[in-house]
């Protein structure tokens, strides 16, 4: 296991050994090893980077339309953050399982939770289904768009909600069975800054909103 990514991800594609990198998340010299034992890419269970992660261009057409980027929201949960790239001044929006479809949230403006309308109507096992309008051209015809999603898994990602109680020492749980790196929190009920923390920071925190450039 790379020491980098204690998470152990690793690419379904066998990797290329080149001097300008390799994808996946093994260092070139265990790419290596592992192919000339004939291990690759066998010897899991390895948790593949393509089922938990996904990076996606498309067009919108100004009707409802499935993107199937192979990644399982509907039984795993998890989020995705779309920016149409037709139009550099329409927000960013993510939109979360933990808070539905349709409801969305701007990581660029301090905005609370929003219902987008018709935007993304349905976490699918193999992707999401967006709807034939919502907001910031996102299914405009005719308009690009860039996607992330982000499925839940250890020692990778996870959504947590809470409800704060007012006090000092409130205790999160979360499900990443290993320790957090980064936190990312936003107070959905009104507007507000964006909380940003990083282990490179411990003893700094960030309220912010996100500056985002397509």
């Amino acid at each position: 296991m790379s020491e980098r990514y204690p998470g152990g991800f690793i690419s379904k594609n066998a990797p290329t050994v080149s001097t300008s990198g390799a994808q996946g998340v093994w260092t070139l010299e265990q790419q290596a090893a592992y192919a000339k034992a004939g291990q690759w890419p066998f010897g899991g269970p390895f948790n593949y980077i393509e089922d938990v992660f996904s990076t996606y261009l498309y067009t919108g057409t100004g009707s409802a339309q499935t993107i199937t980027n192979g990644v399982d929201l509907l039984g795993k949960g998890g989020i995705v953050w779309i920016k149409n790239r037709s139009n550099g001044a329409n927000d960013h929006v993510l939109f979360s399982t933990a808070n539905g479809v349709n409801q969305g949230l701007s990581p660029n403006t301090t905005g609370a939770l929003t219902n987008h309308g018709d935007s993304l109507t349905a976490f699918n096992s193999n992707g999401f289904t967006l709807g034939s309008t919502g907001s910031f051209g996102i299914g405009s015809n005719g308009f690009n768009n860039a996607t992330w999603t982000f499925r839940k898994q250890p020692k990778f990602f996870d959504i947590v909600t809470y409800t704060g109680n007012g006090t000092a020492n409130n205790t999160i749980p979360h499900a990443l069975g290993s320790t957090v790196g980064a936190i990312f929190i936003k107070n959905i009920t009104n507007g507000s800054n964006w909380i940003v923390w990083h282990r490179s920071n411990s003893n700094e925190i960030l309220c912010l909103t996100l500056q985002m450039r397509t």
